[in-house]
């Protein structure tokens, strides 16, 4: 009696294995394509990240510009206003599809909290840039401006969006790398 039992759960057994073995690798390679899905994706946003680095060193460029050049004649035209506009609409098209890509990880991951200090620290940055185009228009300028109050803003500014910056880089490098 007690050896028919064994042998028919013995049967169940070999029955039910492959199905067991079937649901386990299933769970598993849907784990593992999740992580590849959320790695692509923070790829892409190393990749606008680098893109931000690029533009954020053009549009200090197109400042010192402006400044060097409000030294020498104690104007700019509008020619900087324009290339800086520019240089301020393709870093905030960057955040924006920065911001839509970090949305994604997060859903993908799930988690409210790294949204939120995506949120922030994107907030920053966004706030940054846009004080910096404001501050620099033709008809915001003026020497004293420049030299007094705009130094130490750009300097503050430069440093809060190159740690934001880093900031993603090292949290996303995580999820490029499979580690989250």
């Amino acid at each position: 009696m007690v050896n028919t039992v064994f042998i028919i759960s013995l049967d169940i057994l070999k029955v039910l294995t492959p199905f067991i073995i079937a649901i386990g690798v299933y769970l598993l390679w849907h784990k593992q394509k999740e992580k590849e899905v959320v790695a692509s994706e923070a790829k892409n946003s190393l990749t606008i990240l680098n893109s931000m680095l690029a533009k954020k060193v053009d549009f200090f460029t197109a400042i010192y510009d402006i400044e060097e050049l409000f030294k020498v004649s104690l104007t700019a035209n509008e020619e900087f206003d324009r290339k800086l506009k520019s240089l301020h609409t393709e870093l905030l098209d960057l955040a924006g599809e920065l911001e839509h890509s970090l949305h994604f990880i997060c859903d993908a991951k799930n988690n409210n909290e790294l949204r939120s200090e995506f949120v922030q620290r994107l907030t920053v940055i966004v706030d940054c840039i846009k004080d910096l185009e404001w501050n620099y228009r033709v008809e915001n300028l003026s020497l004293n401006y420049i030299y007094h109050e705009l130094q130490e803003k750009k300097k503050k500014s430069s440093y809060e969006i190159s740690e934001g910056i880093q900031y993603f880089k090292l949290k996303l490098v995580n999820f490029a790398l499979y580690r989250n």
